[in-house]
């Protein structure tokens, strides 16, 4: 008896060490974790509404009656311009609403649809998911707070059968969090021993004289390492370093994806069909620079089962990575900034237009056809974009511009600066969402004496 007390003992301690390891580990919270449950079930297009997301999209479709719903995760918020987009559609701006569900996969999208859209008696003309395919493809919700965000969205005290069926606990998925939940663990000590330092080597800009609050020192090194401050070109030059070894810290990997019949392609695509929705599944382009552990990778073949899918079900796909960008359209490695934003808008408008998704024709506002044709960005063939566009070459190098030989004043770094009489302020900003080709040509050209200017 005595050994067997022994042998328990030497077992049952580590194992309730290891359990509580486990527990402490896949509890771990950051920032952005807190911050995700604290508004879980609140967040629509990045924006925390006080009544609640569904009581919130049930307002904006009621007010509106939008003909045009686009819908996703993050993607849909960042890489989508909603104006420009019904600008380029002729939709009115009142007649396209976009509602992105942060971290959303297939089971979000499809309890949106039937309970805040249809079940509602909305009847949109046409549907478009703009996400990554790993997300299409995925039926669980990865986290608590997406799990809640899914909640919000069902029937009170009822289930739907559908999600009952593909939405279940995959203990793989599970061990791939807990493989997450590592770095969130390291990061949370890491960030209290950073912020620990802070109050010793600075004051408080607030109250002179006391040492930085550990609220200050968050909300500073937050906007000193926020993504716009990075610079994107050196950071993802880094993180192949950075990841070597331990590249597979990520929720899931394309082994771990479910086969295109398992997700809910079909059922969405179906539900819009049966409500007289035409749907467009979009994929969008990544930053070139994404480290292949975090782009949006799948299982050969599995794209073209998936276009099958929905094909056949009466819906379209769009594979739109081939749409020529730099890295500097991006704001991190998968979210779009502006000028990203932009371009990808409207090539995804000129798409749109081609496939004839909006049955009636309604015609692009804003944009010379012609133009629009000699500078074409792609054609899309079996779902996937291919790469059209315009690209010049030069025969010989470029002549000096005029006045080149004027007296010139050095300027900071290596830099010179040289007088002009006539000088006005005219921005490619302005003037780059006047034209389909997004950001590779701008119409704006500059002339010196009525010679223009190289354009290299």
């Amino acid at each position: 008896m005595e050994w067997i007390r022994r042998t328990t003992g030497a077992l049952l301690g580590p194992f309730l060490v290891g359990l509580c390891a486990l527990w402490v580990v896949s509890n771990a919270q950051n920032d952005d974790d807190r911050r995700a449950m604290e508004n879980a079930g609140r967040v629509v297009n990045g924006v925390v509404v006080d009544v609640g997301s569904p009581a919130a999209i049930d307002r904006w479709l009621t007010r509106d009656e939008p003909e045009v719903i686009v819908l996703g995760p993050s993607y849909a918020n960042t890489d989508i311009r909603p104006p420009l987009l019904g600008r380029r559609l002729g939709v009115p701006k009142d007649d396209l609403a976009l509602l992105s569900v942060p971290n959303s996969v297939g089971a979000h999208w499809y309890a949106v649809l039937r309970y805040r859209v249809f079940g509602e008696g909305h009847r949109p003309k046409a549907i478009v998911i703009v996400s990554g395919l790993q997300s299409m493809l995925l039926t669980t919700p990865l986290t608590e707070a997406s799990w809640l965000n899914l909640a919000v969205h069902l029937p009170d005290g009822a289930s739907d059968p559908v999600i009952d069926a593909k939405v279940r606990w995959d203990p793989r998925l599970w061990m791939a969090r807990l493989r997450e939940q590592r770095g969130v663990f390291r990061e949370q000590w890491f960030g209290r021993i950073r912020y620990a330092a802070l109050p010793y080597l600075f004051g408080s800009p607030r109250r002179p004289g006391e040492p930085l609050g550990q609220d200050e020192a968050r909300f500073a090194l937050g906007q000193v390492f926020d993504d716009a401050q990075v610079d994107m070109s050196l950071h993802v030059s880094g993180m192949p370093v950075v990841v070597a070894g331990d590249a597979t810290e990520r929720f899931y990997d394309p082994g771990l994806l479910g086969s295109p019949s398992e997700s809910f392609l079909l059922e969405i695509t179906e539900l819009a069909k049966s409500n007289g929705a035409e749907i467009l599944w979009v994929r969008p382009p990544m930053s070139p620079h994404i480290p292949e552990h975090l782009d949006d990778r799948v299982r050969p073949g599995v794209q073209r089962e998936a276009v099958d899918l929905i094909e056949a079900a009466g819906g379209h796909y769009l594979d739109m990575r081939a749409l020529p960008m730099t890295a500097a359209m991006f704001k991190n490695e998968d979210h779009m900034n502006e000028e990203g934003s932009r371009r990808f808008t409207e090539a995804l408008a000129r798409a749109i237009q081609d496939i004839g998704l909006l049955a009636d024709g309604l015609a692009p506002q804003g944009v010379e056809h012609g133009v629009a044709e000699l500078f074409e960005v792609g054609r899309v063939e079996g779902g996937v974009m291919v790469d059209a566009s315009v690209r010049p070459s030069y025969p010989e190098p470029p002549g000096q511009v005029p006045g080149w030989d004027r007296p010139s004043v050095d300027a900071p770094a290596s830099m010179a600066k040289m007088d002009t009489s006539r000088w006005a302020f005219l921005s490619d900003e302005n003037l780059i969402g006047e034209t389909h080709f997004g950001s590779r040509c701008s119409p704006l050209r500059v002339l010196e004496e009525g010679t223009p200017l190289s354009h290299p």
